[in-house]
């Protein structure tokens, strides 16, 4: 037990605020060994690796896997065959599906909704479902006369 305390002692110094923090919230995830609090939902089949983190209300489903010192939290999403790693953030309402590989000092948040997408840096936040909206849009193409 004395070495699963010292691995939430290196949890909590990970996590801002790390107040209030209790250890009987969390748990290691059985594939990949990563730290998952009770109130989110991760499947089986997806992998955490060891110092990856999953809070708060967010999901990480199918396949996907949250490798490195990725954090996940809110009520973002993320599914598929996705890969969140390295130092990369999902917060917010985020979804992440697909083929998508997130990595570097990436921090995705907001509305953000990616599919199939490589980002290894920068930020990515939609103030609102509109924003999201216009950031999917395909601009349309004239047909020259």
């Amino acid at each position: 037990m004395d070495g699963l305390l010292m691995e939430f002692k290196h949890l909590a110094r990970r996590i801002e605020p790390p107040e209030g923090l209790i250890p009987e919230n969390w748990a290691q995830h059985p594939n990949g060994g990563g730290w998952v609090e009770n109130t989110a939902t991760v499947a089986l089949t997806a992998f955490v690796g060891p110092d990856a983190i999953v809070m708060e209300e967010a999901r990480v489903i199918d396949t996907a896997r949250i490798e490195g010192q990725a954090l996940i939290s809110g009520n973002s999403l993320v599914a598929d065959e996705s890969v969140v790693t390295d130092r990369a953030r999902v917060t917010g309402t985020a979804r992440i599906l697909g083929k998508s590989r997130l990595e570097g000092n990436v921090d995705v948040r907001g509305y953000a909704v990616l599919v199939d997408q490589v980002r290894d840096k920068g930020f990515i936040s939609p103030r609102s479902n509109q924003d999201r909206i216009r950031c999917m849009r395909i601009p349309l193409q004239r047909n020259a006369l």
